[in-house]
């Protein structure tokens, strides 16, 4: 006779059902995600590499013409190029004051990382690793905090809205919640890009794509706010207005994805349901005769039973 503690039994049919059903599900998002990553290098190939070309010959032109008209070696070319990109970082100022610190402290919370300042000294770079690990974390948390007391405040305004409106239906689909998140986040977007493209002098676009990187915390570096005329010590108003911006900007970015996300897993760990028959076959067992008398009088023939009671234990003597 088997023990009636036997592995086994104790996996049960409807976890080895399970078992296999998410499996194709799994494989299926990681061969997706490695399409799309194709996808993204060929059309990324395509859209940048002969912009690349023409403007690295342009620049070889252009180092040529340098040499020639100021008499510089390589070494020379070398040694102010060295100085130029060291000097990039002093444009708005001095980086390390408060405000320009509290700006870094913002991209390394928030990983959006810009590259515009960072550490120089051993010190500061211990102390930003050590801030990192306990910061990145914390922000994280807070943010899903604030995403869902978000979707559930807008959940709650769409729900009376529709009952003001006199919907027969005033239950908030998911569908409601991501359009809302939707329009939410390009009006954020729209709202930054005009502020930016003010106070920068950058292009509407430009700006659009600048808070775009920044909300969703790629933070390229191609564009950064707050980087010309001592923009740090010399605009408060403005410096305040970028925090708060991106802040703010962080907290309905965060609550749409969580929405997306969140949309993702529902339809990745959908499972299928287990027919009673499919599952007891699995096992080579027979269904439970759901009809029989001793049950009919327990749940009414018109209930629908617990799992445990449509199996019979698989038992061997």
């Amino acid at each position: 006779m088997r023990p009636s503690g036997d592995s086994r039994l104790s996996w049960g049919p409807i976890g080895k059902y399970q078992l296999k059903a998410l499996q194709p599900t799994t494989l299926s998002l990681i061969l997706s995600m490695v399409f799309y990553l194709l996808i993204g290098a060929a059309v990324f190939d395509a859209l940048e590499s002969d912009s690349e070309s023409s403007k690295k010959k342009a620049l070889e032109q252009k180092l040529n013409e340098l040499k020639k008209k100021y008499g510089f070696t390589d070494d020379d070319y070398k040694e102010v190029e060295r100085v130029v990109l060291l000097s990039e970082p002093h444009r708005a100022g001095r980086q390390w004051k408060f405000a320009g610190s509290f700006y870094f402290a913002i991209t390394v919370i928030t990983t959006i990382g810009y590259g515009h300042a960072a550490p120089r000294t051993d010190a500061g770079k211990t102390f930003c690793m050590f801030y990192a690990v306990l910061g990145i974390p914390l922000t994280l948390v807070m943010f899903q905090s604030l995403g869902e007391r978000i979707n559930t405040f807008v959940r709650y305004l769409l729900s009376r809205a529709k009952q003001g409106l006199g919907l027969q239906v005033t239950e908030v689909s998911m569908g409601n919640m991501v359009l809302v998140g939707l329009l939410s986040c390009a009006s954020t977007l729209c709202i930054g890009a005009a502020a930016f493209s003010h106070f920068e002098d950058w292009t509407f676009f430009n700006a659009y794509y600048y808070c775009f990187i920044t909300l969703t915390t790629i933070g390229f570096g191609d564009f950064v706010a707050l980087q010309k005329k001592d923009a740090l010590q010399k605009r408060p108003p403005y410096v305040a207005f970028s925090f708060m911006y991106i802040l703010v900007g962080l907290t309905v970015m965060g609550a749409f994805l969580n929405l997306v996300v969140l949309r993702f897993l529902t339809v990745s760990t959908e499972e299928p349901d287990v027919k009673p028959e499919a599952a007891g076959q699995v096992q080579g067992t027979q269904p439970e005769d759901t009809h029989s008398e001793g049950v009919r009088s327990e749940v009414g023939p018109s209930k629908k039973l617990p799992m445990k009671v449509k199996f019979r234990q698989h038992r061997t003597t």
